[in-house]
């Protein structure tokens, strides 16, 4: 009887080495997100229900908002 060897295929990166290869073929898909995600998290703020909110666009009073959750632009309003 003869015994079967398998041998591993040389070409077969393995587990880590596809998700290597899918991080390296996403890394800019990945990093756009990321900042997005960033820029999104860091303009969303939220007015109590008892108080209203000045916004100040540049140093400028802008408008009065109501209570709730909202979206400032990026460095230009101040809350």
């Amino acid at each position: 009887m003869a015994k079967v060897i398998i041998m591993p295929d040389p070409d077969d990166p393995g587990l880590q080495g596809k998700v290597i290869r899918f991080l390296i073929k996403n890394i800019l898909l990945i990093v756009l997100f990321a900042a997005v995600f960033l820029v999104v998290m860091h303009n969303v703020y939220t007015i109590p229900a008892d108080s209203k909110g000045i916004v100040l666009r540049f140093g400028v009073i802008s408008r009065i908002v109501d209570p709730g959750l909202r979206f400032k632009l990026p460095y230009a309003d101040q809350i």
